[in-house]
């Protein structure tokens, strides 16, 4: 039986032939108005299919879901390393520029720059 579908959907026949199944196995339900009880646990056999088919459904879902979820952590993390590397790259730059400049302006100072107080030391001195 296609538990997709309620007991009142179901083929016929094929109730016709669990309904004959259960009274050859069970003669004691011949004594049930149209073998209601058959019917009834046809009915719960049905709708435990479907639960259970729902609930294996969930957790494919749910283990789908945090594959994902462990998929786009692992993307952040890489993606914020490579940020951080970029950051300190351009840092390190920056510092590496700044030390180039402070060298370069102490070197024109040295060789008789624009430092003022070494012109009055060296104008005094001749």
């Amino acid at each position: 039986m296609n538990c997709s579908l309620p007991f009142s959907r179901q083929p016929k026949q094929l109730k016709d032939e669990i309904r004959h199944a259960a009274l050859q196995k069970f003669p004691v339900l011949e004594d049930y108005h149209r073998l209601w009880p058959v019917d009834d646990l046809v009915r719960y056999h049905l709708k435990y299919q479907k639960s259970a088919l729902r609930r294996k459904g969930n957790d494919v879902l749910i283990a789908q879901a945090d594959a994902e979820s462990k998929r786009r952590a692992n993307e952040v993390f890489i993606e914020t390393l490579a940020n951080l590397r970029q950051a300190h790259a351009h840092t390190q730059a920056e510092a590496l520029q700044a030390q180039i400049q402070a060298s370069q302006g102490q070197s024109s100072g040295r060789n008789g720059g624009s430092h003022p107080k070494r012109r009055r030391k060296l104008r005094n001195s001749k």
